[in-house]
């Protein structure tokens, strides 16, 4: 059984906010539990998205950096001071997926943007790297696939 916060809807091993019910701190120290079992098998965050939506209404500014460590052990890096705009998701996939900042793949979306951005990885990679984080924040595997097949397919090459 997964469980997400209902404040901030993350799993609630991963949750850090400070209003949790005792039932689910519990529940939350039972996923952690479980999860460790397997948690070789995925990569994993290091911080919270914290960000600012710019006056353009579309681009935000992070104010802190944002990592994610693959299951190779390799770093990603999403600096402060990036701009992102989850633009690399293509549009016409919004109604069916959902628009970039909205769900359990915010944080994927957000470093996946850097690096189309920078190109400082090949595409290939970048994508991997964007399916690989999703499975870490616990997103579903048909919406995962859809997510990636769509951001292959559509999404920026280099």
């Amino acid at each position: 059984m997964k469980a997400y916060c209902r404040s901030c809807n993350k799993y609630l091993n991963y949750c850090d906010c400070q209003d949790k019910t005792s039932e689910q701190k519990e529940l939350g120290i039972k996923q952690q539990k479980e999860l460790s079992k397997g948690a070789s098998n995925l990569g994993t965050f290091d911080n919270t998205v914290k960000a600012e939506w710019l006056p353009d209404g579309r681009d935000m500014k992070l104010l802190e950096s944002v990592s994610f460590t693959d299951k190779s052990g390799k770093t990603w890096v999403a600096p402060a001071g990036s701009i992102i705009n989850g633009a690399n998701i293509p549009r016409f996939f919004w109604r069916v997926i959902g628009s970039p900042f909205v769900g359990r793949y915010r944080r994927s979306t957000v470093i996946h943007d850097v690096y189309c951005q920078t190109r400082s990885e090949t595409c290939k990679l970048t994508h991997a790297m964007f399916d690989e984080a999703m499975e870490a924040d616990g997103v579903d595997e048909v919406k995962r696939s859809t997510m990636n097949n769509a951001v292959v397919t559509f999404g920026p090459k280099w």
